[in-house]
């Protein structure tokens, strides 16, 4: 039996951990000023922070049916008799609706899993699952492993520009500060996210970052992001008080890519934390 992962864009792999997890990952749409680019295919992430700028027009579309149902097949066709397809959450995109349609064309048995995230949450499922699947080599309960690890995912995260969310119409659940210069800080456990503070000095977003991924007092695993090179100094802070901590045992750090930062803008920085 061979059981074979799929997943979209939006998780942000890298290309060691893609190999690493022996997955198939469909691109997003990067659309920039009407020009099409599929998302770690066609552009990279610095070449996407190159191109952004004032009166740039952005936007993302979901893979199509197809391209699930083409992903799915070359897996069938290397040897897959089972396939686990992991998406970015039905709250965040028309993704994992895409791929719901593609599944009643399959022959294959398939397990369809909501990670009720983005951006590196639903990396961070892919990574556990493949894990699960690769120590077990059965697809049974994988989904409730999935759902459970879901619950303990961790993110918080800043956005420096609200011109980016606010076109999008995304995260009014958020209650995003305007007219102001302060600098909004979110963050939630299990998918979901809420305004926790906000601030406007590198040391008091990074304070407000570093005490959300900390919170309780279970060991964790971390993940900090890397977004546009103005970024930096935010990710090496973060990076520093997440190894200094005792809660945590490993941090690794992850390339924030078009298919979010097209959503949240470049001045994003953030990252992830779930149990050991």
């Amino acid at each position: 039996m061979s059981i074979a992962i799929v997943t979209d864009s939006s998780s942000q792999l890298s290309p060691e951990e893609i190999e690493q997890c022996d997955a198939i990952v469909v691109p997003i749409t990067i659309v920039i000023d009407d020009v099409e680019y599929a998302d770690g295919v066609d552009i990279t992430a610095a070449t996407f922070y190159e191109r952004i700028g004032d009166g740039v027009r952005l936007s993302t579309s979901q893979p199509s049916p197809g391209a699930f149902l083409s992903a799915w097949q070359r897996a069938a066709a290397a040897g897959a008799t089972e396939i686990v397809s992991i998406h970015v959450g039905q709250e965040h995109s028309g993704t994992l609706n895409s791929a719901r349609v593609a599944a009643t064309s399959l022959d294959v048995p398939i397990t369809i899993i909501d990670s009720r995230t983005t951006s590196y949450g639903l990396g961070i499922v892919v990574r556990e699952v493949a894990a699960r699947l690769a120590s077990t080599g059965s697809t049974k309960g994988i989904a409730e492993f999935a759902d459970q690890l879901i619950d303990g995912i961790g993110t918080v995260f800043i956005l420096q520009d609200l011109r980016y969310v606010l076109k999008g119409g995304r995260m009014r659940q958020a209650r995003l500060p305007t007219g102001t210069n302060d600098v909004p800080v979110l963050g939630g456990v299990g998918g979901g996210y809420q305004l926790i503070g906000t601030g406007r000095t590198i040391d008091e977003l990074v304070d407000q970052m570093a005490a959300s991924l900390l919170a309780g007092s279970h060991m964790r695993h971390a993940a900090i992001a890397f977004a546009a090179p103005d970024t930096l100094e935010f990710t090496e802070k973060l990076e520093t008080r997440m190894t200094e901590s005792p809660l945590v045992e490993s941090v690794r750090r992850y390339r924030m890519g078009p298919a979010i930062a097209v959503h949240t803008g470049p001045g994003t920085a953030g990252g992830f934390q779930w149990p050991a």
